[in-house]
C-alpha cells in the first residue's frame, strides 16, 4: 500500500514536471522525461490541457513540433473544446499549423461557441497566419463565438481586405444581428468602413434592436463614423430602439447636435448655391 502510494506520488510528480517542462519551453526536459521516466506523453492537467497546449501557449515553436514528432495526440481538446490548432492559429506558430495540416488536422475545426482557427489567428492580429489558413481551404466565413465571422473580429484594414477577397461576406450578422460594418463604425475606423462599403456593405442594414450603424454612433457621439455613413447614404430617419431617430439622439448629445446643425446649413448653403450658379462647392458635378 505504502510503496503504491509512493509510485502514485511520484508519477504526478513526474507529469507536473512534464506539463511545466513544455510551458518553460524545455525539449531537452521534456526528452529526459519521456526517455527516462516513462511519462505518457498525453498527460493532461486539470482543464484537459496536454503539454503540446502549454508548450504552444508557452510559443516554444520547437517544443510543440518535438512533442508532434514523439507522437503525442494532437486531436485532444481541452474543457473548453479548444484543439491544439485552434491555440496555434492564435499564437501564429506557422510551423505548427503546417505540422497539424500535413497531419490531416481539418482547418476550419470547430465546437459549440468556439472560434476557428481562422477567428483565433485573425483576432490576434495574426496575418501571416490566416493567409496561410486561407491558402489550405479555411472557411472565410466559419462561425465562432456568438456566430461571428472573420470579418467580425478583424481589427485592420488590410486583414479585412484579405478576407474580402478571399470571399467573406460584408453583410455576415453576428448573435446580435450586426455585421462586420457596426464594429469598424463604433471604432471610428474609417478606412476598414470605407472598405466594407466598398464590398458592398448594407450601410442600413438593422440589428436585433432594430439599430442600424449610423444610428449606434450617433448614440455613441462618434462624429467622424456619423459624417461618413451620412455621406454615402445611410439614412438617418431610420429609428433604433424605443423608435427614436438620429434627430432625436441629437438632442440629448451635444456634439451631435453641434454637427448636425453644422450639417443642416451646409446643405442649406450648398443648395442655395446650385440654385443661385447651377454648381455646388461642396459636391462639384
Amino acid at each position: 500500500m505504502y510503496l503504491n502510494t509512493e509510485n502514485q506520488t511520484r508519477q504526478r510528480n513526474d507529469n507536473e514536471s512534464f506539463l511545466a517542462a513544455a510551458s518553460a519551453g524545455a525539449p531537452d526536459t521534456l526528452a529526459l522525461l519521456l526517455n527516462e521516466h516513462g511519462i505518457d506523453i498525453n498527460t493532461v492537467d486539470r482543464v484537459r490541457q496536454t503539454a503540446l497546449f502549454h508548450a504552444i501557449q508557452a510559443g516554444c515553436e520547437n517544443c510543440a513540433l518535438y512533442l508532434l514528432q514523439r507522437g503525442i495526440d494532437w486531436q485532444i481538446h481541452n474543457r473548453r473544446g479548444l484543439r491544439a490548432l485552434h491555440l496555434a492559429a492564435g499564437m501564429g506558430l506557422d510551423a505548427v499549423i503546417n505540422w497539424l495540416v500535413n497531419a490531416g488536422d481539418d482547418v476550419n475545426v470547430t465546437r459549440a461557441n468556439i472560434d476557428t482557427p481562422l477567428i483565433a489567428a485573425v483576432k490576434h492580429s495574426q496575418a501571416g497566419t490566416a493567409r496561410y489558413l486561407l491558402d489550405v481551404g479555411a472557411n472565410p466565413n466559419g462561425r465562432g463565438v456568438r456566430n461571428v465571422t472573420a470579418l467580425h473580429v478583424a481589427n485592420a484594414a488590410a486583414m479585412t481586405t484579405m478576407l474580402l477577397a478571399a470571399g467573406a461576406d460584408p453583410d455576415a450578422r453576428d448573435k446580435d444581428g450586426e455585421t462586420p460594418l457596426f464594429g469598424a463604425a463604433r471604432a471610428a475606423n474609417l478606412e476598414m468602413m470605407r472598405i466594407l462599403v466598398d464590398a458592398g456593405a448594407d450601410v442600413d442594414a438593422v440589428n436585433e434592436k432594430k439599430e442600424t450603424a449610423l444610428f449606434q454612433t450617433g448614440q455613441r457621439g462618434v462624429i467622424d463614423a456619423v459624417d461618413y455613413l451620412l455621406g454615402v447614404g445611410a439614412n438617418p430617419d431610420m429609428p433604433g430602439d424605443s423608435g427614436r431617430t438620429l434627430t432625436a439622439v441629437a438632442r440629448r448629445n451635444s456634439s451631435l447636435h453641434t454637427y448636425m446643425t453644422a450639417r443642416a446649413m451646409r446643405g442649406c448653403i450648398d443648395a442655395a448655391l446650385v440654385n443661385a450658379v447651377g454648381i455646388s462647392p461642396f459636391f462639384p458635378e
